[in-house]
């Protein structure tokens, strides 16, 4: 038993967290038309940008993500590749 704000609680249970990489995958996976960078950096706000861009970088490595240009040659759109 653990003593917690002058109570006892018996079970205390902390939900694991998904890995950075598997959460970007799955919503890539969830998206039909892909994203940019800059709707990933919305979407994990909570994280640094130097942060999810090597995350993108480590799951375009293991070919778990496809890209492609817009049709304006600026942004690039990531698509999750299904295993």
């Amino acid at each position: 038993m653990k003593r917690r704000n002058k109570q006892f609680v018996q079970n205390i249970t902390v939900p694991e967290k998904l890995p950075l990489m598997q959460e970007i995958y799955e919503m890539l996976i969830a998206q039909k038309d892909g994203a940019t960078s800059g709707e990933i950096y919305i979407k994990f706000n909570k994280y640094s940008t130097r942060y999810i861009r090597e995350k993108i970088k480590n799951l375009k490595d293991m070919k778990l993500l496809s890209s492609k240009s817009c049709r304006c040659h600026w942004a690039t759109i990531y698509y999750g590749v299904k295993k």
